[in-house]
C-alpha cells in the first residue's frame, strides 16, 4: 500500500517529528536537572534578612532574602534534599548566601544558592561541591565529579 502526502501533509509530519525529536524531550526535563547547571561567572556574595522559606510538596525550595527594600528569591535544592539537610534557619535570620544568576528558559533569570551562612548559628549550609555540582545528585546515585 502506497501513502501519498499533499505537501502540507509532509510539512505537518515533519514538524511533528521534530518536535519529538526534540523539544518534548526538553520540557520532560526534571526541575533538579533545570537546576544543576551553575555559573562561576555569575557568582556574588551578598547578606540580608530571611523573610520566607517555600517548601512545595515537590520541585526546589526557595527562599525570600530582603536586601534594602528589594526582595530576592532564591532557588535552594530539591525539597527532599533540603528536608534532608534540615537546616537551621529561622524567618528573621540574617543570612550570607553565595551563589550564580542562570537562565533557565521556563523560570527566565534566577538565582541558586551555593551555599548559605547563617549568623545567629554560625553555621555554614553548602548545596553545591568545590566544582559547582549539586549535593543532591551525589544523593540520587547520579554524581560524575
Amino acid at each position: 500500500m502506497v501513502v501519498k502526502l499533499e505537501r502540507g501533509s509532509l510539512r505537518g509530519a515533519l514538524l511533528l517529528a521534530f518536535l519529538v525529536l526534540f523539544q518534548i524531550p526538553l520540557l520532560a526535563q526534571s526541575m533538579e536537572d533545570q537546576f544543576e547547571r551553575y555559573d562561576l561567572n555569575t557568582e556574588i556574595t551578598f547578606t540580608g534578612e530571611l523573610m520566607n522559606i517555600n517548601l512545595p510538596p515537590h520541585g526546589m525550595v526557595t527562599l525570600g532574602l530582603k536586601r534594602g527594600e528589594k526582595l530576592y528569591i532564591l532557588y535552594v535544592a530539591p525539597v527532599w534534599f533540603y528536608r534532608e539537610l534540615n537546616p537551621n534557619i529561622k524567618i528573621g535570620d540574617q543570612l550570607e548566601i553565595r551563589g550564580a544568576k542562570l537562565y533557565i528558559p521556563r523560570y527566565g533569570p534566577v538565582f541558586v544558592v551555593r551555599s548559605i551562612r547563617n549568623f545567629r548559628t554560625e553555621e555554614e549550609i553548602i548545596f553545591r561541591t568545590s566544582n559547582f555540582k549539586p549535593l543532591w545528585k551525589m544523593r540520587r546515585g547520579r554524581f560524575n565529579p
